[in-house]
């Protein structure tokens, strides 16, 4: 019998991700409707435990698909039609993985993995850059008026 997890895997994350996701554009709306009159403040607050858990349960989806999402300029809850998508494949990758036992064949993996973090380092070059202190032209260090 063949192991079925990498279609297992990537249903069990989905289905645990759909309720986080209805949960957060719940909370969008109640902030549109409501403003932030019922912020408690820092340092956690309400509204933001479904984009911590889901960033918890899919980290190396949201390190790769965040600065797409970014680039893209979508913000939450819009990010999700990037991310999710990421998570999924991700997890499928993950459990592919287990259920062929990559040990005969282990290049591969390190190839794609040098791939992922070449593209993460591309997309982010750009924001990093423009958010170093010293490469605007008021500097890092602003003199103070008298």
């Amino acid at each position: 019998m063949a192991s079925r997890l990498k279609v297992n895997l990537p249903l069990s994350a989905a289905l645990i991700t759909v309720p986080f996701i209805i949960w957060a554009v719940s909370n969008e709306h109640i902030i549109k409707s409501m403003g932030m009159a019922w912020d408690t403040g820092a340092p956690i607050w309400p509204y933001e435990t479904p984009q911590i858990l889901l960033f918890a349960l899919h980290f190396p989806a949201f390190i790769v698909a965040q600065p797409v999402a970014n680039y893209l300029g979508l913000i939450a809850p819009d990010h999700y039609w990037v991310v999710v998508p990421a998570a999924m494949l991700w997890w499928w990758f993950l459990a592919w993985q287990v259920d062929v036992r990559q040990i005969e064949r282990p290049l591969f993996s390190s190839i794609a993995i040098f791939a992922l973090i070449l593209a993460w380092t591309v997309i982010n070059t750009g924001t990093t850059i423009s958010r170093w202190p010293f490469s605007s032209a008021e500097g890092g260090s602003r003199k103070q008026s008298s």
